[in-house]
């Protein structure tokens, strides 16, 4: 299902009801939209208070190209600023987990904008490879596309950097996701054991 490009994150935000697992996406192009949207943060919060919890990867490059635009208007002059940022969005969107990933050190030759629902939805706004800027946005069951995007996922994975991640802490984990994840929020690091989990459960669908 094509989504017109101005209208996907509203669009694909209101579709977070509807989660009733985990969602796991990217974050491209700064974070002023972040901050500025106040449909966008109520959907994300209502998504915690409901159990779901939400992982984020944020993607970031000092590549003057791209158009990183933070909630003062400006550009992140480096990994750091842009980290400090991404930890205000954790805090307000009740993220579970965040993860700044810089694309330049880690090498990354693809930059993509995706989001995967409950391992069974995905969606992706295509990029400009010249300045991270949204060409189009599509929304799919399509089981292909959908393992696509998990092994991108994984690919992020491997260039996480200890020091550039956020998880909520052990008593909001409890608070918000026990009721689905009693095994993985009863247990030692329960940041830990529930994403651990999350991500095993990505493993495993790629092969149903």
């Amino acid at each position: 299902m094509p989504l017109v490009k101005e209208e996907a994150p509203e669009e694909i935000g209101k579709a977070y009801s509807a989660a009733s697992v985990s969602i796991i996406a990217t974050n491209v192009g700064g974070t002023n939209y972040y901050f500025s949207n106040g449909s966008y943060i109520d959907y994300n919060v209502r998504a915690a208070d409901r159990g779901i919890p939400v992982v984020r990867f944020y993607l970031y490059s000092n590549n003057p190209n791209y158009h990183l635009e933070m909630r003062n208007g400006g550009s992140a002059r480096n990994v750091n600023e842009f980290f400090g940022e991404v930890k205000d969005l954790h805090r307000d969107l009740h993220s579970f987990y965040s993860a700044v990933i810089d694309v330049d050190t880690a090498h990354l030759t693809k930059v993509r904008d995706v989001l995967i629902m409950d391992n069974k939805f995905a969606a992706e706004t295509v990029l400009s490879e010249t300045d991270w800027d949204p060409i189009r946005a599509v929304a799919t069951e399509n089981r292909d596309r959908i393992v696509d995007i998990r092994s991108y996922i994984h690919t992020l994975l491997s260039a996480r950097k200890t020091a550039y991640t956020l998880q909520m802490p052990p008593s909001d984990i409890k608070k918000y996701f026990e009721k689905r994840f009693p095994e993985q929020t009863q247990a030692p690091n329960p940041g830990d054991r529930l994403f651990n989990y999350l991500m095993e459960r990505l493993d495993a669908s790629s092969t149903e």
